[in-house]
């Protein structure tokens, strides 16, 4: 730790904290007189006191900041956590794992049930007298567990003929992997039509990009916009070119899912969002981020397009523009309902936007049971 850092944490520890103006603005007390020193961030830090202003270094104000503002963050982070989970035990105690009946817990297991697709647990309820089966899966060879494994492993990368494989394996099941994609392409629409029905609570600042996909062995473009704050992938879209129609419909669908507009809007330097965005978005100032940018500008929606190359690679591109939009949208609901994010301590960018679902372990099958109340 160095001269500087050792100041910061002083001047906090003195209790001389910063006071938050707005989104990018913080006034931070002087260590040693009675001054007011003014803190920007504007994709890189900025203070107006001497240190910074002649030595062009990261002064104690902007480390003492940026300090407290992740200490702030990971407290409130922690409270909401510890919230969410309570939220979670005491709603899978009223929903999961009862008599889909009579709703209650008081059933103990009485032998299986033999179908042609297998096994299947079979429970008797002691109030109503019914028997039942927990499992959401009906009439498929795979039971809850497989199906949402094949599910998973889809969205994390894995080609078809892996999953049959690892399937077979460890499960000693022999699946088609056609069967494999006809279970991955109906119950992810299912959960679609769930989740769609929740509108995300957005931050101040939105990013949008695109990147270049394959589709009929040309290249395409696949427009996304994301909320940096909560890291929610708003909209996505597949264009063949790269005019301002094309980067207005993705702001207008981006519009379509929160009535609430951004303060700022980032892109790259493409002449296609100008235009585009002063009329979509009028009310919002547009953050162009023109050549390399600086090294504490953190671009969010290209680490999504990171993970996306992941699962985009295996596919080895896409028979038709149609079927790159359908998984497209299946992989967006995966990324912003189901896989956890270590830049946002574990949670989901739907948490994050205070969509709280309380799901399960297994969020794939507390999907699947919700869509289907």
């Amino acid at each position: 730790m160095d001269l500087r850092e050792q100041k910061a944490f002083q001047m906090l520890n003195d209790g001389k904290t910063p006071q938050l103006v707005n989104e990018e603005t913080f006034i931070v007390p002087s260590q040693t007189s009675d001054k007011k020193y003014t803190v920007r961030n504007r994709s890189y830090w900025l203070c107006n006191c001497p240190d910074f202003q002649y030595r062009k270094k990261v002064c104690k104000h902007i480390l003492a900041v940026q300090l407290w503002t992740k200490l702030r963050g990971k407290v409130q982070l922690d409270e909401d956590t510890q919230e969410l989970e309570k939220q979670i035990l005491e709603e899978n105690e009223k929903i999961f794992d009862c008599c889909p009946y009579c709703h209650s817990k008081n059933y103990i297991k009485k032998g299986f049930r033999k179908t042609e697709y297998g096994k299947r647990q079979k429970y008797l309820c002691n109030d109503c007298k019914k028997y039942f089966v927990l499992d959401p899966i009906k009439k498929h060879k795979g039971d809850g567990q497989i199906v949402t494994l094949t599910m998973d492993l889809f969205y994390k990368g894995l080609s078809l003929r892996d999953i049959q494989d690892t399937i077979r394996q460890f499960f000693g099941l022999e699946i088609h992997h056609e069967t494999i994609r006809r279970w991955i392409s109906k119950f992810t629409s299912e959960i679609n039509n769930y989740v769609t029905k929740f509108e995300p609570k957005t931050g101040l600042q939105w990013q949008i990009d695109e990147q270049v996909i394959q589709s009929k062995k040309d290249n395409r473009y696949c427009w996304n916009l994301m909320d940096k704050e909560t890291r929610f992938l708003l909209a996505s879209n597949v264009t063949k070119d790269r005019e301002i129609k094309d980067a207005k419909e993705v702001i207008k669908k981006a519009k379509e899912i929160t009535e609430k507009q951004p303060l700022i809007i980032q892109s790259d330097g493409l002449i296609s969002y100008n235009k585009a965005i002063k009329e979509e978005l009028p009310e919002s100032f547009h953050a162009r981020i023109g050549g390399i940018p600086q090294k504490s500008f953190s671009y969010e929606l290209e680490r999504y397009h990171g993970t996306f190359r992941e699962f985009d690679k295996v596919r080895r591109g896409f028979k038709s523009d149609k079927t790159a939009m359908n998984l497209i949208d299946n992989f967006k609901t995966y990324y912003n309902f189901l896989r956890p994010h270590q830049a946002l301590n574990g949670l989901t960018p739907s948490q994050m936007a205070g969509i709280n679902l309380n799901l399960n372990r297994n969020k794939w099958l507390s999907l699947i049971k919700r869509s289907n109340e």
